[in-house]
């Protein structure tokens, strides 16, 4: 069902923003064909997800009205902060 949810909300027009994680082999990319039909946004956390995914899947996803990179919060390098600056941010 998660994999058919984007399809059937943008069906209905409402907006659909998805994450996708980890690189997809063929068989993946067969069943995330749903999801890449939307014409909403994608966000991946990989910086160059283009070779992540296979190529016919690839043709799909270039009708999206945005493709972005986020990295996840392991990938944001640590700030130390010292205890009067940590104060004044909070």
């Amino acid at each position: 069902m998660p994999l058919l949810l984007p399809l059937l909300l943008g069906r209905k027009k409402m907006p659909v923003v998805q994450t996708w994680h980890e690189p997809l082999s063929w068989w993946r990319g067969v069943r995330y064909l749903p999801c890449a039909v939307t014409r909403d946004m994608l966000i991946t956390v990989e910086p160059d997800y283009r070779p992540l995914v296979p190529s016919f899947l690839w043709r799909v996803l270039g009708r999206k009205r945005a493709l972005r990179h986020i990295p996840v919060g392991a990938m944001i390098p640590e700030v130390e902060l010292a205890g009067v600056d940590r104060e004044a941010i909070r």
